[in-house]
């Protein structure tokens, strides 16, 4: 029960508390289970308050000192909390339910259990806080320093946790399901037995990261940092199905595809014997590529268009043309208007014929004689324009079954 001198002197006003504060200094404030609903506390002195089971539902906290205070088991239902201090304070089983907490200072804080169901929790530093159990469901913790903390079987469901840090994190058993995770970085991050079903990661980081027996169905990642990482027992299907176990996250998911997909014969047969990769340039010559590229379409084949417009400098980017190479069942290269021709694009051209089949609309003399010097090609053939481009692809190429090793050479 309250002090009722405590909560009379509260109602007066923040400043007539704060001014009591710090005439009192020994005095801890006794606000057991006070009634504060909706009461405008912003910049109030609340350092070692004892609020256990307190009444805050709506009340305005922000910019308040908070430290080390008692809020268990306290209604903070859509309380507002923005730049308030919380540091140590203990919030366990307090309900925060689209609380806003927003650049609030959380640093140890004691969260356990805690409902912070659609909170704002945006930018909050939350270093080294125990949220284990806690409920972040659709949660926004975009920004927010969770480093260290400890997230032990936390419902993340939903939430928001983009840009976020988690280095040294413990997700232990923490359910990710639908999570966004987009330029999160897990750096040492603990994920054992972690949900990470349906979540959305781009450019997550998860460097030197533990991953052991997470389930990752439905989960779309790209540009994944796993260097160092160690990772061991993804389950790749559902609850309910027959476990499929892999120890790569980006293969799992990979597999899974290839094990549920209505068309995987179609799928493996547009890999094997569909896909043509087409090499030009789309800032001169986009038009003529996105002709070609429905020429291909029409007669039941893939196009995939690599633009060297996009920095054949970059190694990354010459191994990406040499991987679609290898895969394509044939090529065609339009550099008709390109300005330069760099060596990366003459190392590409002539490694990428040395297996594959290659269509070519004015090439520059000196990579037409390095392809002739190879010794394989069937012949150099002088095309006028995409017209005759696309005739020829159509009679001699797409209309056959065995293809012929075939270079075009423009006027």
């Amino acid at each position: 029960m309250a002090k009722r001198e405590h909560v009379e002197i509260l109602t007066k006003g923040v400043d007539t508390w704060n001014k009591w504060r710090e005439s009192n200094p020994e005095e801890k404030p006794d606000l057991i289970g006070a009634n504060l609903s909706w009461a405008n506390l912003i910049n109030a002195n609340l350092r070692e308050a004892n609020l256990q089971r307190a009444n805050l539902r709506g009340a305005n906290l922000s910019l308040a000192d908070l430290s080390k205070s008692n809020l268990s088991n306290t209604d903070l239902n859509s309380a507002k909390l923005n730049k308030t201090k919380l540091s140590e304070a203990d919030l366990s089983w307090a309900d925060l339910t689209y609380g806003m907490v927003n650049d609030a200072n959380l640093v140890n804080a004691c969260l356990r259990g805690t409902n912070f169901t659609e909170a704002d929790l945006r930018a909050a530093d939350l270093r080294g806080a125990d949220l284990s159990w806690a409920n972040l469901n659709m949660a926004n913790l975009g920004k927010a320093n969770l480093s260290r903390a400890n997230l032990k079987g936390a419902n993340l469901t939903g939430a928001n946790l983009n840009w976020a840090n988690l280095n040294k994190a413990d997700l232990s058993w923490a359910d990710l399901s639908w999570t966004q995770l987009n330029g999160t970085t897990l750096i040492e991050a603990r994920l054992v037995g972690t949900f990470f079903t349906y979540a959305h990661m781009v450019n997550t980081n998860l460097e030197r990261a533990f991953l052991e027996n997470c389930s990752i169905y439905g989960a779309s990642s790209w540009g994944l940092n796993l260097n160092g990482a160690t990772q061991s027992g993804y389950i790749v299907t559902p609850p309910g199905e027959p476990a499929v176990v892999v120890d790569d996250f980006e293969i799992g998911q990979l597999i899974y595809l290839l094990l549920k997909s209505e068309k995987l014969g179609n799928f493996i047969e547009s890999i094997a014997t569909k896909l043509v990769l087409v090499i030009g340039d789309r800032t001169e010559r986009e038009s003529v590529l996105d002709e070609i590229c429905k020429g291909i379409s029409k007669h039941n084949h893939l196009p995939v268009v690599f633009d060297v417009n996009s920095g054949l400098a970059n190694p990354q980017t010459v191994e990406t043309a040499f991987i679609l190479a290898q895969i394509a069942r044939f090529t065609i290269s339009d550099l008709s208007d390109t300005k330069s021709n760099p060596p990366e694009l003459e190392l590409l051209v002539t490694n990428a014929l040395r297996s594959k089949e290659y269509i070519s609309d004015n090439w520059t003399d000196k990579i037409i004689k390095d392809i002739i010097n190879l010794g394989w090609n069937l012949k150099v053939l002088r095309c006028e324009g995409k017209d005759f481009l696309l005739s020829y692809l159509q009679e001699k190429i797409l209309g056959t079954q065995t293809l012929h090793k075939s270079t075009t050479q423009g006027p």
